[in-house]
């Protein structure tokens, strides 16, 4: 079957020569950066380290994903032996996750990609937490008069300040941005083990390594912001406009725990420590929350309306959270749209027109 796909879409081929070579270039200019800025000896072996360990939201998803794919063969299995039925249920089996399923292919396909963007992420940690050394606080102010500009002289987080006085509410906003992650690993896991779409798998891939590298990396270096949470923090002599969210956000922590508060002190204390953390870093302009779930959406959509209609709304839900949690600016998050929208358009171009390219060819 996957080289029934290849010859089908043999442009697929140099896709994803684009996509590991991006891959790598990114991780060798880490690597270069590594080793000749003056950087702390934790900080350079906590990178190495990184590639290697996995940390414990990582264990967590792996063993989730485990139980989650051993509950569903037992019942598959259970379906088998006891609806089915069938004479040699061995033979069965074996030809079902073998010939149909197409196990081994869907292995084949998925593990190069899981280890490239294993290694892609540890590398983006990276650059994200050099932000503050190398680049500076510099673009909170001007975000802030954005804000201002574009929503009548009043602060985003003022438009939803009732939600404040439901704790249950501001709560499940904070949930929902916290599952974010998992989201993005599912997406990353189904398209990895995907071999019915391999046009949109590899548009799905090219457009995140590529929101990562333009948007999350060289986007956030030139207008790096740390965000409302560490306004305070980064310039001490201003006057903090957001010292009333964070009264109020409080307060609702004093009624049920809000996760963003406890997580926005941990990542200002390991940036203080000057320690490598996979996963940790500083950088609010532009959203990469709202960027990946943009492209979630466009992706979700292309596989079936409902569900893209669903990721949608999680879209919106993500834009909310990340203003009235505290964590970006409301312009990090349009921009977040606006940048994950071009660059789906973009890989969608770069796939298609090799595709129409490959048709006339072979049409002459």
């Amino acid at each position: 079957m996957f080289h029934q796909i290849k010859q089908r879409y043999g442009f697929v081929h140099y896709g994803y020569g684009v996509f590991f070579l991006a891959v790598v270039l990114y991780g060798s200019y880490a690597v270069v950066l590594a080793e000749t800025l003056d950087l702390p000896q934790a900080f350079r072996v906590g990178f190495y380290q990184a590639f290697f360990a996995l940390r414990n939201h990582e264990v967590a998803f792996l063993y989730l994903f485990l139980f989650i794919g051993m509950m569903a063969l037992a019942l598959h299995l259970a379906w088998i032996l006891l609806v089915i039925r069938p004479k040699f249920p061995v033979r069965y089996v074996w030809d079902c996750y073998l010939r149909r399923f197409k196990l081994i292919e869907r292995l084949k396909s998925a593990l190069p990609i899981l280890i490239a963007m294993r290694c892609f992420f540890v590398c983006f940690s990276f650059y994200k937490q050099l932000i503050p050394r190398e680049c500076g606080f510099k673009s909170d102010p001007l975000l802030s008069d954005w804000d201002l500009g574009l929503h009548g002289g009043i602060y985003p987080w003022q438009l939803f300040e009732k939600l404040y006085d439901h704790a249950v509410l501001i709560y499940g906003i904070n949930v929902s941005y916290n599952i974010w992650l998992f989201t993005l690993n599912g997406f990353i896991l189904f398209f990895a083990f995907s071999i019915r779409h391999p046009i949109l798998k590899l548009r799905f891939f090219l457009a995140t390594v590529f929101s990562w590298i333009a948007l999350g990396t060289v986007m956030a270096c030139q207008w790096a912001a740390a965000g409302p949470c560490y306004y305070a923090d980064v310039y001490p002599d201003k006057l903090n406009p957001y010292a009333p969210l964070f009264d109020k956000l409080n307060q609702v922590n004093g009624q049920i725990e809000i996760w963003a508060l406890s997580i926005q002190r941990a990542l200002w204390g390991i940036n203080a420590a000057g320690e490598y953390v996979f996963g940790s870093g500083i950088s609010a302009m532009p959203s990469m929350h709202v960027v990946m779930t943009t492209l979630f959406a466009c992706a979700a959509w292309s596989l079936s309306r409902v569900f893209g209609v669903i990721m949608a709304a999680y879209l919106l839900i993500i834009i909310l959270g990340s203003v009235v949690l505290g964590w970006h600016y409301a312009v990090d998050g349009y921009l977040g749209v606006i940048g994950g929208l071009l660059i789906w358009w973009l890989a969608g171009r770069a796939v298609f027109c090799r595709e129409s390219e490959k048709v006339i060819k072979h049409a002459k």
